[in-house]
């Protein structure tokens, strides 16, 4: 017998602080645009691997918004983002500093640059190189699922919609 007038708490009252207040968990939106049998990736000088334009989401913005937004600012991208890929959970330390993201992937075209010319970079740290997708394990394509994702999305495949990369955890 259930007693409908006496809810169950399914939850804790208060608020369980799991992460110290320096933590932060960052909510990346990626884009998936190929052309010619190429990967169009962004390169930060002075590391020794790539991934795929975009960044962080703002609020109120949505996933191919923010693809789209992140290509205009870094090269003039006139981007069309239009079908969802998969999502990534991902760590990863860099310069001592352990992070996590939750990286959304979506696909789409560009309508101003075409390969094999690459977009000129509006900032000076970064690059945009075109990449055979054939050859995209020798890229060090970061997070690495995006390697086999990016592969299979290009021949057709649909990839699995959630990836787990939480390494060391």
């Amino acid at each position: 017998h259930h007693d409908l007038a006496a809810p169950r708490l399914l939850c804790s009252p208060r608020p369980v602080r799991i992460l110290s207040p320096m933590s932060r968990i960052h909510v990346i939106a990626r884009g998936i645009v190929i052309q010619q049998g190429h990967v169009l990736l962004c390169h930060k000088k002075g590391m020794d691997y790539v991934f795929l334009p975009g960044g962080h989401i703002e609020p109120f913005e949505s996933v191919a918004e923010a693809v789209a937004r992140d290509m205009h600012e870094e090269f003039g991208g006139e981007a069309v983002i239009d079908r969802f890929v998969t999502t990534i959970e991902n760590n990863y330390l860099e310069k001592g500093k352990n992070h996590h993201e939750i990286c959304i992937v979506m696909a789409g075209q560009l309508a101003n640059v075409q390969h094999p010319e690459s977009p000129v970079s509006r900032e000076p740290k970064l690059e945009f190189p075109w990449h055979p997708v054939a050859e995209l394990e020798s890229a060090n394509l970061m997070p690495s699922p995006l390697v086999k994702i990016v592969m299979s999305y290009a021949r057709g495949e649909f990839p699995p919609p959630f990836v787990s990369h939480m390494v060391g955890s």
